[in-house]
């Protein structure tokens, strides 16, 4: 997780900047989809045959047959099968990240409708965010009945990677009719032209040139912070990325540490699915805020007209 993290932290700004210069969105969003879903499934599979090894089969189905299928033990494979699950790892997450950001950055802010809409962007983010906690609601259900009624990690792992693999043609799919659907979709995204920037510290000779462009990197490094801190959106989104340094939150690590020290498979899926609902219902209760805003701001305006016309009276 250290390693993935620090590869989200080097490239995720430029797959940023891949979404943000492509002139098509169907095909930007459909590349994060296959590179997604496909590391998921190879990820899958070299997982399977780390799994597969003689050494770590013995507390997979101890009361019956052994699997047909066994890789002899041998540490030296198992590093490196490991470091490419790792490297495809990287990958789906930094797919992901991509995904997200042409999907909710892009998509779904072309085709919001106006302040006040039935679909504006309120509403939309709001709908969205319901579909994502459902969806991550049900999947450590399924997938932890899945091991538990196998009793076999192993097929938890191959039911992980079958499910991506379906999952592709649902979402090209889907993505291929909303975009059909949408006139404001197919229209060509305009693309940002960065003008060249000036090399203050431009020198010649190739050391010179390689500390005066560290130099230049740093600055704009920099100005970037600089002009993050003077907008006033700074401060929530800086609370939202705090929110990561939470070890409560239910992510892989947590996860491991809750199994390692006694608790069930069952017992966290409980306990996380508790939490997607309590998530689930503010979503739903932020909309009928809106809803209660939207619908009924008119209604209270009368019945303040209405009470000041009968204090005038008496």
């Amino acid at each position: 997780m250290i390693i993935i993290y620090i590869a989200m932290i080097l490239f995720s700004s430029s797959v940023g900047q891949w979404v943000e210069r492509s002139p098509d969105r169907l095909r930007t969003l459909m590349s994060t989809i296959c590179c997604n879903r496909l590391s998921v499934v190879l990820g899958s599979f070299f997982w399977l045959l780390i799994l597969s090894q003689e050494n770590l089969l013995a507390g997979d189905t101890p009361n019956s047959t052994p699997p047909s299928f066994v890789l002899p033990r041998n540490d030296i494979l198992k590093g490196i099968i490991f470091a490419v699950a790792v490297a495809f790892g990287i990958i789906e997450r930094l797919s992901a990240s991509g995904n997200l950001i042409s999907m909710e950055r892009d998509w779904v802010v072309t085709v919001a409708g106006p302040m006040g809409h039935p679909y504006d962007l309120t509403n939309l983010n709001a709908v969205m965010r319901r579909i994502d906690l459902v969806c991550k609601l049900i999947s450590p259900i399924l997938i932890s009945i899945v091991i538990s009624a196998t009793d076999s990690v192993r097929i938890g792992v191959l039911y992980t990677g079958l499910g991506s693999l379906v999952s592709i043609p649902i979402e090209l799919l889907s993505a291929k009719r909303v975009w059909n659907g949408s006139p404001v979709l197919r229209a060509p995204k305009p693309v940002p032209i960065r003008e060249p920037e000036r090399e203050p510290f431009a020198a010649s000779g190739g050391r010179s040139d390689s500390i005066a462009s560290c130099l230049n990197g740093f600055r704009r490094y920099f100005q970037g912070l600089e002009m993050y801190f003077s907008t006033s959106v700074w401060m929530p989104s800086f609370a939202l990325a705090m929110l990561h340094f939470n070890m409560l939150t239910w992510r892989a690590t947590f996860i491991t540490y809750l199994i390692n020290v006694g608790y069930s498979l069952t017992t966290i899926t409980i306990a996380r699915g508790i939490g997607s609902i309590f998530e689930i219902s503010s979503t739903i209760s932020k909309y009928s805020r809106l809803w209660f805003h939207n619908h009924l701001s008119d209604t209270k305006c009368c019945s303040y007209a209405s009470r000041y016309c009968v204090s005038r009276q008496n």
